[in-house]
């Protein structure tokens, strides 16, 4: 049994003290933990402790004495921008720790359960062994989301709408999730507060601030907040600040400025920041193929677009060579804006300069809204094998509910992203923006994207022979990746 010896209101202190398959860039960064001297000032004092304070929404959920037992939690480990958000043995001061460590002790008094987190990036193997061998060990369990539909039409989860304690249609369940993962009026997969993880991979322009002052730039974050925020205000920003610095002639060296620092993540991003989607769902939730067509004429001129722009001199070359990377071209302050998945901001927030945030821009200014992309998130579910599918259930809630009102969701968002890295208020208004529009292509997710993964070269530049002829490329696709998602459609409606 874990050792929990501090009280909540030391947590409750420390939040009024102290108020992430593209691969991302490598950092040698790979410790979350932030000891600065703020978020542990106030914690020696703990003789006077006060009575916790209930939440309402689990005082809706009633009582529940589980006995004692161990609730098993299968997770993936969690790396230098994806960070897990499931268990905390100790506390060490660093914000968002400490907020898991008492979430998670609240529970366990509360229901008399103890917690169990296994770390494995083989887990549909693991779980696909323990299903089929009746093998009750995991109670829940996050995985990236790539390998979940397989799990799915295997037959391998549980219909999450099936399950009795579970709340899909409120705001501790991200409604992104419940809406776009379903088939069919079915989930197996989706997110909740109880593991921001998701969060992690949501990708995000963060943007050097000193670059609109020095080039009289127009405010981005107005041009958000004023909903035009486009592609065209995009290109023009880093069209002003993309120089041939060292005079050699060319925009390819560590000396240059650049528009943007990259990786082909950002074709994704762009792709769906436009509003557009390779698969979508008709009225009866069930995914169609939108991308395929050769007459999708928007479809085609914005991919075309998203290449040109990408193949520009702004987009610096990832062949690069400057200390650790070409993402140290950003950090030393030679390029506006850096695109990257969101839990890449241990790296950011130890940098010399300062960082502002933004979502990924529209396509055009009637656009009714931002878009940002989920780089392959974790993903929460239940095996169809388990001890106690309603204390799986029951578990899993209250631990989201207890996320969103308990502490964990301000300490996330508020605290170590909110004041550690940005330090303006607009920022942390965009910050809201960004989750509330994460978004799921459901194309990647069910293998129908095809042609979008395979505009790459090897210098990280796109194939200008493949996006200029994307439409007929793709029309070619059509008749297999409608085969690929009709399959899967089949498998899902045969399913419990």
């Amino acid at each position: 049994m874990k050792k929990r010896i501090i009280a909540i209101s030391l947590f409750i202190s420390l939040l009024l003290s102290s108020v992430s398959i593209v691969s991302c860039a490598k950092s040698n960064n790979t410790d979350l933990s932030d000891t600065e001297q703020e978020s542990t000032q106030n914690t020696s004092d703990t003789s006077e402790a006060e009575p916790e304070t209930e939440t309402d929404i689990l005082l809706e959920m009633g009582e529940q004495d589980f006995g004692g037992e161990t609730f098993t939690i299968l997770t993936f480990v969690e790396n230098d921008y994806m960070h897990n958000y499931v268990d905390k043995q100790e506390l060490t001061g660093e914000v968002i720790n400490d907020a898991v460590y008492y979430r998670n002790t609240k529970l366990e008094e509360k229901y008399n359960f103890q917690i169990n987190m296994i770390e494995n990036d083989g887990m549909a193997d693991l779980v696909k062994k323990a299903v089929s061998a009746g093998d009750k060990t995991y109670d829940i369990f996050y995985m990236r989301i790539d390998a979940a539909p397989s799990l799915m039409t295997g037959g391998y989860l549980t219909n999450l709408r099936n399950v009795e304690n579970l709340s899909l249609d409120s705001e501790w369940w991200l409604q992104n999730s419940v809406k776009s993962l379903s088939i069919d009026n079915r989930l197996y997969y989706a997110n909740s507060y109880a593991n921001m993880a998701f969060s992690d991979l949501c990708w995000t322009l963060f943007f050097n601030k000193a670059y609109v002052a020095d080039y009289g730039l127009e405010n981005p974050y107005e041009l958000v907040s004023s909903g035009n925020w486009t592609f065209d205000k995009f290109e023009e920003m880093m069209t002003a600040v993309t120089r041939d610095v060292d005079g050699d002639g060319a925009i390819d060296s560590a000396q240059d400025v650049y528009g943007i620092m990259t990786h082909t993540g950002t074709v994704n991003g762009l792709f769906m920041a436009s509003g557009m989607q390779l698969v979508e769902k008709d009225s009866n939730d069930i995914p169609y193929l939108t991308g395929f067509s050769s007459d999708n004429e928007k479809l085609f001129e914005i991919l075309t677009r998203i290449g040109r722009i990408y193949n520009s001199d702004n987009f610096g070359p990832l062949d690069i060579k400057v200390n650790n990377g070409w993402a140290d071209i950003f950090y030393i302050g030679n390029s506006m804006f850096f695109g990257e998945c969101l839990g890449y901001y241990p790296t950011l927030r130890e940098q010399d300069i300062e960082i502002g945030l933004l979502p990924f821009p529209k396509y055009e200014a009637s656009q009714s809204e931002y878009f940002n992309y989920l780089i392959s998130p974790s993903v929460v579910c239940i095996p169809l094998v388990v001890n106690d599918i309603e204390r799986s259930g029951f578990i899993l809630e209250a631990m989201s509910r207890e996320s969103y009102a308990g502490g964990l969701y301000d300490a996330y968002f508020e605290t170590t992203l909110g004041t550690k890295l940005i330090n303006d208020a607009e920022s942390k208004e965009i910050l809201k923006i960004i989750i509330d529009s994460c978004s799921y292509d459901l194309g990647q997710i069910y293998g129908v994207s095809s042609i979008l993964n395979n505009l790459g070269s090897n210098n990280g530049k796109l194939s200008s022979d493949k996006y200029e002829n994307i439409a007929s490329a793709m029309a070619k696709l059509e008749k297999s990746q409608t085969k690929t998602l009709e399959k899967t459609i089949e498998s899902v409606k045969e399913l419990p």
